[in-house]
């Protein structure tokens, strides 16, 4: 994770390449991902301009009507707030979905064990 509108491309070209070691890199915080999901039904085109059923608008037909503005986010019951381990709460928005510590490695979040 570095700096909003840090230019990592242009760094990496100028000093040819990047290590992970410099700086720069933010080794605290999250990473919150927003995902936006949307269906398309029978698109040959492939173009994607006609999603069927999505989460933020969402819209469908059903007998000749056509129902629209719907957050299904909000239908399906998405908590708008989320508390870290420190007890810090968060304010999401519609679609985030994954939460990633800068300062933890991956391996943090999961134990190792068994019976014998």
């Amino acid at each position: 994770m570095a700096p909003a509108g840090m230019d990592i491309a242009n760094h990496a070209e100028s000093q040819d390449g990047i290590n992970g070691r410099e700086s720069f890199w933010l080794k605290d915080g999250y990473i919150i991902v927003n995902f936006s999901i949307q269906t398309y039904q029978d698109d040959t085109t492939k173009a994607l301009t006609n999603p069927k059923l999505g989460y933020w608008n969402a819209r469908y037909t059903q007998e000749g009507n056509t129902y629209a503005g719907f957050n299904m986010w909000e239908v399906e019951g998405f908590d708008y707030t989320q508390k870290d381990h420190y007890n810090k709460e968060f304010e999401l928005l519609n679609g985030d979905v994954v939460f990633y510590h800068a300062g933890k490695k991956s391996s943090d979040d999961y134990k190792v064990g068994g019976n014998r």
